[in-house]
């Protein structure tokens, strides 16, 4: 496995500002719907944030931060992203992720294969655990279905400091959100910015195995719900998390950017509970939490959840208070 980012306390430090860019407009997956028009997209106010590394994929690709109408795309913008080999096989170039069309009779295996031909999935000769590569029981493969493929391990890996500072700009881009904006204020007014922050990177450090965020792929296939899970969260696209999504107007593929995951993640509890903030702060309300987010019997299969969720939130808490401290000097 490639070398691992550092830590919050090895990555956090000085002041500055940056505006995010967003322009222009384009088009997501779900087929047979037509689009509405989309809005011109806005840019927003320059946000002061803690100075980290720019993130060598998610800062570079600015078409991470446009929002379409419905997270669809066009049938003339999927035309264009869907492209066809000699062989038959189909591919579709989402935003950041690149889906791959089963063939009856596919297998995990002869997928592999058939990619390793191409010189840019050369990568995956050293991604070939599950969670660090296709994330989907050989057993589950759905011909005709679009198969999300792996990336690069490089591409996903985000520091601590990293995903604290997408995770700040998500929160004050979603207080101010036309559907979601008065249940995140709500959040806020129990749980300070920071207090905020801290539980969503310990959430995120959590479905990420306590190992660091991205060391595995950003989609999840739920046999139990016969749909993928996509995000650092893994938040579930049916019902609450497709609506959440589909609100927010992310594709699929956009939700692997940290800032729109979080965003995403935030959208989920305000589609599932009309009363997100009773949950926060959420050092004080964590087996409700974890009930909430997992479902009754998460003691089952996560009995450690509550007690790595504390502790990461500890953790963070006690990050930001040794930054507060260094830049009152």
């Amino acid at each position: 496995m490639p070398e691992r980012p550092p830590s919050y306390f090895e990555a956090a430090g000085k002041k500055l500002k940056r505006a995010a860019i967003i322009a222009g407009a384009a088009l997501a997956m779900d087929a047979g719907h037509a689009p509405k028009p989309v809005e011109a997209a806005k840019e927003p106010e320059p946000i002061e944030q803690t100075a980290v590394e720019p993130h060598p994929f998610f800062d570079t690709n600015p078409d991470f931060l446009l929002r379409f109408d419905r997270g669809r795309f066009s049938e003339e913008e999927r035309a264009r992203r869907t492209r066809t080999l000699p062989d038959g096989s189909k591919f579709f170039e989402d935003i950041g992720l690149t889906f791959y069309r089963v063939k009856p009779g596919d297998t995990i295996s002869e997928i592999r294969q058939k990619l390793l031909k191409r010189p840019e999935y050369a990568y995956l000769r050293d991604q070939r655990g599950q969670l660090t590569s296709f994330n989907v029981d050989p057993k589950s493969l759905q011909a005709d279905s679009w198969l999300p493929l792996p990336t690069e391990n490089e591409n996903r890996y985000v520091t601590d400091a990293q995903f604290a500072e997408y995770a700040r700009r998500a929160v004050r881009s979603m207080r101010e959100n036309k559907e979601y904006g008065a249940q995140v204020r709500a959040i806020l007014e129990r749980a300070g910015e920071d207090e905020l922050v801290a539980a969503m990177l310990a959430i995120a450090k959590q479905e990420s195995g306590g190992e660091p965020i991205g060391s595995y792929e950003y989609h999840r296939y739920e046999p139990a719900h016969r749909v993928y899970s996509y995000s650092a969260y893994h938040v579930l696209m049916k019902d609450d998390g497709l609506r959440a999504r589909r609100t927010l107007g992310l594709t699929e593929g956009q939700t692997y950017h940290p800032q729109n995951g979080a965003e995403l993640f935030l959208a989920f509890l305000c589609e599932k509970t009309n009363h997100p903030e009773k949950f926060f702060p959420l050092d004080e309300h964590l087996e409700k939490f974890a009930e909430f987010y997992n479902g009754k019997a998460w003691r089952e299969y996560n009995p450690n959840y509550v007690d790595n969720v504390s502790r990461y939130y500890a953790e963070v808490r006690q990050a930001q208070d040794n930054v507060a401290a260094t830049d009152s000097k």
